[in-house]
């Protein structure tokens, strides 16, 4: 029944997408307004499959699924929750009172220096409202010019330093996406850096609208890629956000599970996921959390990756802001170009927001092979557990605590520890902390997008993040290496 989608989105990366026209660089930056309602997003790259609800036979794996997920997917504590909330209160002004300092050491006027502002964006897991229990906050730190990113990493780094608060600063000032990393309070946070061209960076600043990035230089602009991203993934499926959060929840304790919940390890990472259950709930905008579960599984176990990326929307090429590549461009390519292009679009999962890119980049012709059979494993899953309730519902008799562990064999832990008798495992040891600090600079999805993931949109602010914390841990579920860094 989904043969005809692939008719539909082949051939999409082939075609370039039109140029869009934007305005002059204005004097201070895009406040927000009619431009970040639903009516200027993006239409949908693929048609609606199913414009009503699913069928009735699904209603008993609703309840059976909600019963396994109170037990087996974790939340956060409302305490906890509001614990992060006092944090990024506690962030942003440490952060707004140094952009002040900032601007009047460097000559500006008491009133200018008030007016400078400055925000604190999240992204990632935290900002959907998935994330688990314990997980980090990836958060961008917006500035106007006057702070540049020295500032950040020198009189910034040192109040946090003397923050009583924060605890296990570390920061990477020459990752691709440079990135500052602390606890505070118990919550582990990811810090960003963005600079813009303006005076002042107020509360109504807009950093949904495209031409923010006009004269931004690369390090912003993958730094603000993050939340961007974020920001439209939630407005594309906004219309049926709780089943996509109950779905997005499943599929990460799943991933992690069965050990492909690795970007830089050439797996899936938070933005992949967040990206591809989206594309699910655009498909079946009416369903409910155990439909769009068995279909996400059903649709990626099937998907021709060869001819179809997976994207949300289709991606909007700018030639008046800045001169930021956008993924799919190959007619602008010469042919080494095209090949290497190739390579690295093994399974292409195409962020929504401009500069789209492909956050999927690491996954290589190995990963994908366990990933494509990891998800014919779980759609087989979905299809016992549906035979289940179907027998139960012949009978009129529903025993919820069986057909609500059933689904638990969906998340089993890998068996990659039982498959083989030997185990090569790599350890890699500097002589100093600030050896194995230096190393933590490379690497990343190759989205470039300054996520995680866990997550930010995940990428390589959150794999140096990783990195950073460096935490070796013997049986990982990775499908690779028994002695690596963890994910979040």
């Amino acid at each position: 029944t989904l043969t005809h989608l692939w008719t539909m989105a082949s051939g999409r990366q082939a075609t370039p997408p039109p140029a869009a026209e934007g305005p002059e660089l204005p004097q201070q930056p895009p406040q927000q307004g009619p431009s970040t309602t639903t009516e200027k997003l993006p239409p949908p790259l693929l048609p609606v499959v199913m414009e009503g609800p699913p069928p009735s036979e699904y209603a008993p794996m609703e309840r059976s699924l909600k019963a396994f997920m109170e037990k087996e997917v974790p939340i956060e504590s409302p305490e906890e929750l509001r614990k992060r909330e006092r944090v990024m209160s506690e962030l942003k002004r440490v952060f707004q009172q140094w952009v002040r300092d900032v601007a009047v050491k460097k000559g500006l006027s008491e009133e200018m220096a008030r007016a400078a502002g400055g925000k604190v964006y999240t992204s990632g897991s935290y900002r959907l409202r998935v994330h688990e229990p314990g997980a980090d906050i990836d958060s961008v730190c917006v500035a106007p010019k006057h702070c540049e990113r020295s500032d950040f990493f020198s009189s910034l780094k040192e109040t946090m330093l003397k923050h009583e608060d924060v605890e296990n600063l570390r920061a990477i000032e020459t990752a691709a996406v440079p990135i500052v990393t602390f606890d505070m309070r118990g919550v582990n946070v990811d810090m960003l850096f963005a600079a813009l061209p303006f005076n002042g960076v107020p509360e109504t600043t807009d950093i949904d609208d495209d031409t923010i990035l006009r004269s931004a230089d690369p390090s912003t602009e993958k730094s603000l890629n993050g939340p961007r991203v974020t920001n439209l993934i939630y407005k594309l499926v906004q219309h049926n956000y709780e089943p996509f959060l109950a779905v997005l929840r499943v599929t990460r304790i799943w991933a992690k599970r069965r050990g492909i919940y690795s970007n830089k390890h050439g797996y899936l990472g938070g933005v992949n996921f967040n990206i591809l259950v989206g594309i699910v709930c655009q498909l079946f905008p009416k369903a409910t959390p155990a439909f769009l579960l068995e279909k996400f599984f059903e649709l990626f176990a099937r998907w021709n990756w060869e001819t179809t990326p997976a994207m949300l929307c289709r991606p909007v090429v700018h030639n008046d802001i800045g001169n930021f590549p956008v993924w799919g461009q190959t007619h602008l390519m010469n042919r080494t170009q095209q090949l290497q292009f190739k390579r690295n679009n093994v399974m292409p999962i195409v962020t929504p927001a401009y500069p789209a890119m492909n956050s999927a980049a690491n996954v290589n012709a190995w990963t994908f092979d366990i990933l494509r059979g990891e998800f014919e494993r779980a759609h087989a899953i979905c299809q016992d557990i549906i035979a289940q309730h179907k027998k139960y519902a012949a009978k009129s008799v529903f025993p919820w605590p069986k057909l609500a562990k059933s689904w638990g064999k969906l998340v089993e832990p890998t068996d990659f520890f039982a498959n083989y008798d030997s185990y090569l495992a790599v350890r890699v040891v500097g002589p100093r902390e600030s050896s194995s600090s230096s190393t933590t600079g490379g690497g990343g999805n190759g989205n470039g997008n300054g996520n995680d993931d866990d997550d930010k949109g995940e990428g390589q602010a959150k794999d140096t993040a990783a990195a950073a914390k460096t935490t070796t841990t013997t049986k990982t579920h990775d499908h690779l290496t028994a002695d690596l860094v963890q994910d979040d």
